[in-house]
């Protein structure tokens, strides 16, 4: 018998924040996150939620690489710890549905699985204190423990985080017509498209349009997300 999945992107959908925005602020304070960097982060952010003139595809190469290089040269166990540290001081930047939200999902028998275009290294403590089952993220070069500044995989990017789950599918048996999928913009169509029951968190408005065009489910409220989860899931 085919098992079923429940695919998550992070950012917008399962937490407020911007994990690859808000974690150099934490290292940068540690000494462990070039300040140009921080500064670089900040304003592609800033330039980005202005609007139409930066391609998302440009914003995310952007931002992914200015992360790479504020962490270039430090240790990976480092930036690991921290990114634990992150997690365990700010739980305030997930949804309040966030964790109930992964545990009915669990409970109703779906393995739980986490694509995300911030570093693994902040996506696997997050993943992990909600118990999600697999976690995918963006990750950058290792030399002998030493962070290079090069990436190595760009989960940010549309076409990359379609290839990440197609390959995660194919080493499961999964019943994609009763697996589900939560995202929050035309960036998670890659694997919104594919499964049976799509639920749309907060979305951006093209998203919203071509849910509602698919009639697929549309959460904007907080205190009403697990009760139209609940009733929509199989």
């Amino acid at each position: 018998m085919k098992g079923k999945v429940s695919i998550f992107d992070v950012d917008g959908t399962l937490s407020k924040s911007f994990y690859i925005v808000k974690f150099p602020e934490m290292l940068y304070k540690k000494g462990l996150f070039s300040k140009k960097k921080l500064g670089e982060i900040n304003e592609i952010f800033e330039d980005y939620l202005k609007g139409s003139n930066y391609p998302y595809e440009q914003f995310a190469w952007d931002v992914v690489i200015a992360f790479g290089y504020g962490i270039k040269g430090k240790k990976w166990d480092d930036i690991k710890k921290m990114g634990k540290k992150y997690i365990q001081l700010h739980p305030e930047e997930k949804f309040p549905f966030t964790d109930s939200l992964v545990r009915m999902v669990k409970n109703k028998g779906y393995r739980t699985v986490i694509i995300s275009g911030s570093p693994y290294e902040i996506i696997l403590p997050f993943s992990m204190s909600l118990g999600i089952d697999e976690a995918f993220a963006t990750t950058y070069e290792i030399d002998n423990g030493i962070f290079t500044g090069e990436v190595a995989q760009n989960c940010a990017i549309d076409k990359i985080k379609k290839k990440v789950i197609q390959k995660y599918l194919q080493e499961y048996e999964i019943d994609l017509k009763i697996s589900t999928g939560f995202g929050d913009s035309e960036h998670d169509l890659g694997f919104l498209e594919i499964v049976g029951y799509p639920v749309i968190i907060k979305p951006n408005k093209k998203l919203e349009e071509i849910a509602k065009k698919n009639r697929w489910l549309i959460c904007k409220e907080d205190k009403k997300v697990l009760d139209s989860v609940k009733l929509y899931l199989p």
